[in-house]
Formats: structure tokens, C-alpha cells, sequence
């Protein structure tokens, strides 16, 4: 978390000082340089190369070694979903249907939120009222499947 703001701030402060600052012009009697976009590719196209034939060096000669295979139809214990991932986990773990059936569901869910912006030509103020309400309806489900998920993660 600290590393991505760390950066915005860093990139704020260099555009700010450049907008405040200026550009330096160039020194007295020499000629300015002008770089192409194909100048620039190049050097960039040069650079990929080089960085992919030193990873792809480092591959060969310093192999990864793996542990234990791994067993895809048995997840290790104590890994928890995400906090994002608790709402879609209480419904696939807590329901008692098929879980290809929950499945099923959401996606058709996901589908719809993709499909929302079409399906929305009606009269402006009443479709906005429409959304905030359908919102404020998903959000609290999603809140309460999210608590059942903790919950139902807690007692297993």
C-alpha cells in the first residue's frame, strides 16, 4: 500500500516542479537534438531484448526448484478468501443447492451488472432514482453475504 502512493507523490511532485520550474533550455552554442518517436522505439525494442535474453539467462542457469506437487482438489489449511472474495464464497459454501447451480447465479449477476448500461433508456431522473436504489440494494447484500462469509469461514 505504501509503495503505489509513495509513487503517485513522487510523480506529483516532479510534474509540479516541472510545470513551476520549467524545462532547462539547452546550453549556449550547442545545437539541441531532436529524438523521433522511431529513435525512441528502437532504444525501447533494443532495451526489451536485452532485458528478455537476461531473464531468460537467469532462467537457464538458476532454476526455480519446485517443492511438493500440488494438489488442486484439496486446499491447504488455513487459506481464507480475500475480503472482496466473501460475499461470492458464503454464497457458493452456505447455500445448500448445487454449487453448480450458485455458479450459475454469479455469473447471470455479473452479466447484469455488464449489461445495466443498456439496459437503462428510459426517462433520466427516474432511472438514476432507479440505479441508487438498486445500488444501495446490492451493496447491502453484498455487505450481509460478506459478514455470513467471515462467519461461515470462523465455524469451519
Amino acid at each position: 500500500m505504501v509503495l503505489p502512493v509513495a509513487y503517485a507523490a513522487f510523480l506529483y511532485i516532479t510534474f509540479g516542479t516541472l510545470r513551476r520550474v520549467g524545462v532547462s533550455p539547452p546550453a549556449a552554442g550547442t545545437r539541441a537534438r531532436v529524438t523521433t518517436f522511431r529513435d525512441h522505439l528502437y532504444s525501447m525494442a533494443i532495451l526489451g531484448v536485452l532485458l528478455f535474453g537476461a531473464l531468460v539467462t537467469l532462467a537457464t542457469l538458476l532454476p526455480f526448484r519446485y517443492m511438493a506437487q500440488a494438489d488442486p482438489y484439496h486446499t491447504p489449511a488455513g487459506v481464507r478468501p480475500p475480503w472482496y472474495m466473501l460475499a461470492p464464497y458464503a454464497v457458493l459454501q452456505g447455500l445448500p443447492i448445487p454449487t453448480w447451480i450458485t455458479g450459475f447465479l454469479l455469473v447471470a449477476a455479473a452479466f447484469a451488472v455488464l449489461l445495466l448500461p443498456f439496459l437503462i433508456r428510459t426517462d433520466r431522473e427516474a432511472a438514476a432514482r432507479r440505479v441508487r436504489i438498486g445500488g444501495v440494494i446490492v451493496l447491502s447484500v453484498w455487505t450481509l453475504l460478506s459478514v455470513a462469509g467471515a462467519m461461515l469461514d470462523r465455524t469451519r
